[in-house]
């Protein structure tokens, strides 16, 4: 493992020094909150074996959040997409890869596809326990920071991160089934349980060449 740092993102490079010359690099795409913590074993664990595999691995933490600098705005939606297609392109660049594979847990999954519907070079998407609507998600973040209601025009402050109204927004109106992956592009789901706006998504995505 190496410790590396990408536009204030704190990240480790998971790599094999016989790994380089591949053409594909593993991003992982973490939870946050409590997502991130119960999986950040898994997610290292993970890592680890992409890299025996011989894929370069990056973990990366999300502005604001873990160890990675703040934001110098208020919206997480599009900053936090702008950090995977940072360390996509990081990992291009600097490991010789030409193609992507992205995995995230829960709402980095959500992340992971609304990236690679903006990429061309994501061969891969693997989404485990994928956050499916972004309104559901909101409603359980606001159970978890014991809030009485919707936020207002202020948004509202979850452990380390403040959510502006505009990311609440934001993130309430994304849908996974919206994500058009690149056409081509292999995807794994990963789910806890079935469910009909699961099942929507996968046929929706499969009729278009995924």
């Amino acid at each position: 493992m190496q410790p590396i740092i990408i536009d204030g993102c704190f990240c480790w490079l998971h790599i094999q020094p016989d790994s380089l010359g591949g053409d594909t690099a593993v991003l992982l795409c973490p939870g946050i909150r409590s997502d991130a913590l119960t999986g950040y074993r898994s997610f290292r664990l993970l890592a680890d074996a992409m890299a025996a595999a011989g894929y370069p691995t990056l973990r990366l933490q999300y502005p604001d959040t873990g160890n990675s600098a703040g934001l110098s705005s208020t919206e997480h939606w599009e900053a936090w997409q702008h950090s995977i297609h940072r360390a996509a392109d990081w990992l291009r660049d600097r490991c010789g890869v030409q193609h992507i594979v992205l995995c995230g847990l829960r709402f980095g999954a959500m992340l992971a596809a609304a990236v690679s519907a903006q990429r061309s070079d994501v061969a891969g998407l693997i989404l485990l326990a994928p956050i499916l609507r972004g309104r559901t998600y909101i409603r359980q973040l606001i159970i978890e920071a014991n809030l009485p209601s919707i936020p207002g025009k202020d948004g509202f402050v979850i452990g380390e991160i403040a959510l502006s109204a505009e990311t609440v927004r934001r993130i309430s109106q994304a849908e996974l089934r919206h994500m058009l992956p690149p056409r081509g592009c292999q995807v794994a789901i990963y789910a806890q349980s079935p469910s009909p706006a699961l099942s929507e998504c996968v046929q929706q995505w499969c009729t278009r060449g995924v």
